[in-house]
């Protein structure tokens, strides 16, 4: 398993992968996320402002780190793959059996 936000890593990985599984929670769900989440060592207010605009621009950036770079992985990836858009959607997922 590997979390794939850096878009240049996933790329690296997928010709071992088995399946793909893409969660396109909105933005602002993903910043709310952030900004409640605890801050990490060595994180300051400066560092936390600029990862939750970081996710924020997920849309509008054009490199392998954005939904484009996303979006382009998972419709040229030729094994099994599921995207899921909600919090529910992953409940379901996860709950099925293997």
């Amino acid at each position: 398993m590997i979390e794939g936000v850096f878009g240049w890593l996933a790329r690296e990985a997928l010709p071992r992968a088995t399946r793909l599984v893409w969660l396109t929670i909105p933005e602002a769900e993903c910043a709310r996320n952030l900004a409640a989440r605890p801050a990490k060592a060595g994180e300051d207010a400066a560092s936390r402002a600029d990862l939750v605009q970081w996710c924020l621009d997920y849309a509008i950036r054009q490199n392998a780190n954005s939904r484009a770079g996303h979006l382009a992985l998972f419709t040229d990836f030729p094994g099994a793959k599921v995207c899921l858009a909600t919090r529910d959607a992953m409940a379901a997922f996860l709950a099925r059996p293997a």
